[in-house]
């Protein structure tokens, strides 16, 4: 049988990752080593393609990984920064798109609970007012699903100055709090994952 039909099952963080079997030993170290060192909870499906002059169905020895860079963490396919250091709402915008991200855009409740699991004390997320209204970095103006996701009693614009939005997290209470823009905090960035492609 020809080798190039051989694989061997690499195990690396609960997931498997194929390696062709006629590589050399030392070829195979090597990217074992590289996985290690750049994947984070990377996703390897099998890639599935059709022989155009068989129609037969076979395994490609081609696999798309999904991963995020050192000091992201991934979830739900995308990545997510948490700072350790403290910044204004504009600076912490600056600082994400510095790297090639912009501050997190909360979706649904599973991306708020994974947050809130990783969060201690209260962080910036990319909600700014204007006009009485709230609207994600991106432009798009917030729904109605985020109604459940405010503390109680928040957004309450004490002192007329609070137009930008936290995911603060504390033994009383966990959810979005308005505060002034000025005030520094931690803040979380997201991106999308990054992508590998492997032979």
């Amino acid at each position: 049988m020809d080798s190039d039909n051989h694989y061997q099952d690499l195990e690396f963080q609960d997931r498997n990752i194929y390696s062709v079997m006629d590589k050399t030993k030392d070829q195979k170290s090597l990217e074992e080593r590289k996985l290690k060192k750049e994947m984070n909870y990377p996703t390897c499906p099998e890639r599935i393609t059709v022989d155009n002059e068989t129609q037969l169905l076979k395994v490609s020895t081609e696999y798309r990984c999904e991963y995020c860079s050192e000091n992201w963490i991934l979830f739900s396919r995308k990545c997510y920064f948490l700072s350790l250091n403290l910044m204004n709402q504009t600076g912490s915008t600056g600082n994400c798109k510095k790297m090639g991200s912009f501050l997190t855009k909360i979706q649904n409740t599973e991306e708020e609970s994974f947050l809130e699991s990783q969060l201690k004390g209260s962080a910036w997320i990319g909600l700014t007012k204007k006009n009485d209204d709230w609207f994600w970095e991106d432009g798009s103006i917030l729904g109605p699903y985020s109604a459940s996701f405010w503390i109680q009693s928040q957004p309450d614009n004490t002192g007329g100055r609070e137009n930008c939005a936290t995911l603060s997290v504390s033994s009383r209470h966990k959810g979005w709090n308005d505060d002034s823009c000025t005030r520094e905090k931690r803040y979380i960035c997201e991106k999308e994952t990054a992508t590998a492609i492997f032979h």
